[in-house]
């Protein structure tokens, strides 16, 4: 247990500093617009997450089988959640950027190719009768 708690520790920092460097650049609005960065903090925070949420299970059910731990497991579980409710917002806010900025490209485009046609009209028979 202590070497899974070790190993979420070094996770929880390096997510944290992911995190963080993502929130920096959300904030200014020259940073914001480099969607390749942005989205490579993306893939970095993702897999941190998902490695810290692994041994985050194998934690909570080590806490789970001992009833003397019942408490203890509580306090891990509201600390995990708030790991989980970071990532999310994180991530919605990203995907809500870069879906913003990918609609108004493709929108402006897609507006200039426009082409309108005046076709005649055909009457078709019906033939079944």
């Amino acid at each position: 247990m202590d070497a899974l708690k070790t190993k979420r520790k070094s996770l929880r920092t390096s997510f944290t500093a992911t995190a963080n460097k993502l929130k920096e650049y959300l904030a200014k609005k020259e940073d914001a617009k480099d969607g390749d960065k942005l989205r490579a903090l993306n893939s970095q925070l993702e897999d941190k997450f998902l490695r810290l949420d692994e041994i985050q299970n194998k934690i909570s059910s080590l806490l789970l089988e001992n009833t003397d731990t019942a408490a203890k497991y509580e306090t891990d579980f509201q600390a995990a959640e708030n790991y989980r409710d970071n990532f999310l917002e994180l991530k919605s806010k990203l995907e809500t950027l870069l879906n913003k900025d990918s609609g108004s490209f493709l929108g402006s485009s897609s507006e200039l190719d426009v082409v309108k046609l005046n076709l005649p009209k055909f009457e078709l028979k019906d033939v079944f009768r």
